[in-house]
């Protein structure tokens, strides 16, 4: 069987099989399929196929433990996990195994062949001849006009990314009202800088000297910046997806990038000619806009496109309304219903002691819209690990961290002085993910009062080299920078003495913090995100 077009899919319902086989046959695609996810393992040991699409939920054997099993075998093929039951926990298993795309259940034929296509393509460049490397610290060369492939923004949260032509993405943020203060200036990542997926991309400074982080969609290396936010802030609020994007970046890892963000799908139900320029702005603000005449209309479209809001306009379904709502409740009890309504017909009442999710008289006059959105379609707040009583014996501090990870690795953290704290803030996330994840650990707590530059922190250093396989050194440095943004191996001088195999061992993160002497401190969303950076820099090698 020829590799390049071969395609395995393993799922326990036949249906889904039968349903991949058709639609990737159409493509050229030759396709096996196994409803036994035992047998489906023997054949995707042999190494023949360009891409696998996995069930996670099935009887004999999950998909993690397929993907786990798997990759102790060191085969190296792409997987696209598809499932009916999607959710962040299942996303970062399956990442940390190496999947390349995440399909949620049900999915259209285009959905599966552009995973498929995308996943083969990006695999065979991979095992192409490598270009000349190039150093991070070096901007690839501008260009004269970017252009957007066909396709729907993506959205990490508030922040989203559109792929162009040249394979770079433009990112940016659709915010709510910004209600700190008046926005006063932008402060913008620099050209050349490494930026990461959910930690800090850039910061609105308000008159107040009250700063709002705005996080990067995407993992990549910064190739332009939009200038005219530096003085311009307001714009983010104008032309979020407009003239107000944020910066161009070269992604690093598109396909993870793919994996965690998600296209703001909206249903808008109105007859015909009532609406009055709400789609065009809705899809000026990054929305994928579904019309529907009716409610079955309304009912079809949510189920096809998968939507998280419909938007309802009152006025056109009259007295009927509020029944359309309890329609759609039944059938689609996840789904979020705005119902907008500028004339007032005394209906506002009935429409709320339904489950509506907001009800407004005309939320695009004054943007009331960008605080809609936002609420509709953010990611439920992960909950915080509580913090722990600090203890009135042992020293609050950590400063190691030693895991035995899924491949057999042994990997260490290490902190030097007061960075990490046992009970709260980035150490109990990183401890609280690792303990999720029922990985053997071993915690050492105190302060190191020595520098890993000086010959004291060369030492340990050297140390606990011999007892691991892959060493990761957490640092924190101070400046004009954003806090909680990141950089990886910036400080290579500091290994410059360790030999050549020692080095190869060795990475440095590098966290930028207002004060380097205290225990790092985000708000919440970044220091999770930060929790998760780390703690995949642990497991993942």
């Amino acid at each position: 069987m020829s590799s390049k077009n071969a395609i395995l899919v393993v799922d326990d319902e036949e249906v889904v099989c039968s349903s991949c086989s058709r639609i990737l046959n159409k493509e050229g695609f030759t396709v096996d399929t196994r409803t036994n996810p035992v047998e489906g393992l023997k054949m995707a040991e042999s190494g023949e196929y360009s891409a696998i699409l996995l069930d996670l939920k099935m009887r004999e054997m999950d998909g993690i433990e397929f993907l786990d099993q798997l990759r102790k075998k060191n085969v190296e093929v792409p997987v696209i996990v598809i499932t009916g039951y999607p959710s962040q926990e299942s996303a970062n298993a399956s990442f940390s195994l190496g999947v390349y795309d995440y399909l949620p259940k049900p999915f259209t034929p285009n959905e599966v062949t552009d995973s498929v296509k995308r996943v083969v393509s990006r695999s065979q460049a991979v095992k192409s001849p490598a270009a000349p490397a190039v150093s991070p610290a070096a901007a690839p060369p501008q260009i004269a006009s970017w252009e957007a492939l066909a396709g729907s923004y993506r959205f990490f949260d508030e922040a989203w990314f559109q792929l162009g032509e040249d394979a770079t993405a433009r990112v940016g943020a659709v915010l709510p009202r910004l209600v700190e203060g008046t926005p006063k200036s932008f402060s913008l990542p620099k050209v050349g800088e490494l930026v990461y997926r959910g930690l800090p991309l850039g910061a609105v400074e308000f008159d107040n000297k009250a700063r709002r982080p705005v996080a990067s969609p995407v993992t990549g290396t910064v190739v332009e910046v939009n200038e005219h936010l530096a003085d311009q802030p307001e714009r983010l609020c104008q032309q979020p997806c407009g003239e107000a994007w944020i910066a161009r970046v070269r992604p690093t890892s598109i396909n993870e990038d793919l994996l965690f963000s998600k296209t703001r799908n909206v249903v808008f139900a109105a007859s015909k000619g009532a609406t009055q320029g709400e789609p065009e702005l809705l899809h000026k603000l990054g929305c994928k806009v579904y019309l529907a005449e009716g409610l079955d209309q309304a009912l079809a479209a949510l189920h096809a496109h998968q939507s998280a809001l419909l938007l309802l306009d009152g006025d056109s379904f009259g007295k009927d309304g509020p029944a359309a709502v309890q329609s759609v409740n039944a059938a689609f009890p996840g789904v979020k219903v705005l119902v907008v309504s500028r004339i007032q017909r005394g209906l506002e009442a009935a429409y709320r002691s339904n489950k509506i999710f907001y009800y407004a008289v005309n939320p695009f006059e004054d943007m009331e819209i960008l605080d809609i959105l936002h609420n509709a379609f953010r990611s439920p707040e992960k909950p915080a690990y509580p913090e722990e009583m600090e203890s009135k014996f042992l020293p609050k501090w950590i400063n190691r961290i030693h895991i035995t990870n899924r491949m057999g690795s042994k990997v260490t953290l290490l902190s030097f002085g007061e960075l990490l704290l046992y009970h709260k803030g980035l150490g109990r996330q990183i401890l609280g993910k690792i303990l999720d994840h029922s990985y053997p650990v071993e915690t050492t707590r105190g302060i190191e009062r020595c520098s890993p530059a000086d010959s004291f922190g060369q030492a340990r250093i050297r140390n606990e080299l011999c007892k691991c396989s892959r060493l990761i050194v957490l640092l924190a440095e101070s400046g004009a920078g954003i806090p909680g943004r990141i950089a990886l191996d910036a400080t290579k001088d500091l290994f410059a003495s360790f030999a050549a195999e020692e080095q190869k061992k060795l990475c440095a993160i590098e966290v930028h913090a207002t004060d380097t002497k205290a225990p790092l401190s985000f708000d919440a969303r970044t220091t999770d995100a930060l929790a998760d950076h780390i703690f995949l820099a642990m497991v993942t090698k």
